[in-house]
């Protein structure tokens, strides 16, 4: 599955490849620090995330495909260096769907490459599911503006 994807990216013309590399880039971005914002003034909007990114046709293109697949994993690295911003006492109760329950989380990372991520779950997001909660690519043109929402609804 690796090489498949890593075929697909490379199958893309530059253009395409550089919108990934900086959606991806600015999807971290928001990710890291929009929460802060949120639980702070609205807490309620951390219990679901969704995500609109304009579609290129009616039928996915390599581009689209390739950008939802890798999306999550690249997230997760950056996040291991770049993580996710939290305000010690405040209410995330209703981020909890998007933590690993204890004993859940990947142990990968730190069996292979000896990362200590806290497999606990206490601090493990599960960054795949906050980008598939609710994902879809949408025709610009046929939606109104009050219907973007991203990543919060």
């Amino acid at each position: 599955m690796i090489a498949d994807l890593a075929d697909e990216i490379s199958a893309l013309p530059l253009q395409p490849y550089t919108q990934l590399v900086l959606q991806a880039e600015l999807v971290h971005t928001v990710l890291k620090y929009a929460p802060l914002y949120y639980v702070q003034r609205e807490p309620v909007a951390l219990a679901h995330f969704r995500c609109r990114v304009d579609q290129k046709d009616r039928i996915p293109n390599l581009y689209e495909k390739v950008f939802q697949k890798i999306l999550p994993g690249l997230l997760q690295t950056k996040s291991l260096h770049d993580p996710m911003i939290s305000l010690e006492g405040a209410d995330y109760s209703h981020f909890k769907r998007f933590k690993y329950e204890p004993g859940t989380a990947p142990t990968y990372l730190e069996e292979t490459y000896g990362l200590d991520i806290g497999t606990s779950g206490e601090n493990s997001v599960n960054v795949g599911r906050m980008i598939h909660d609710d994902f879809s690519y949408v025709d610009q043109t046929s939606t109104l503006l009050r219907e973007w929402h991203w990543p919060w609804g």
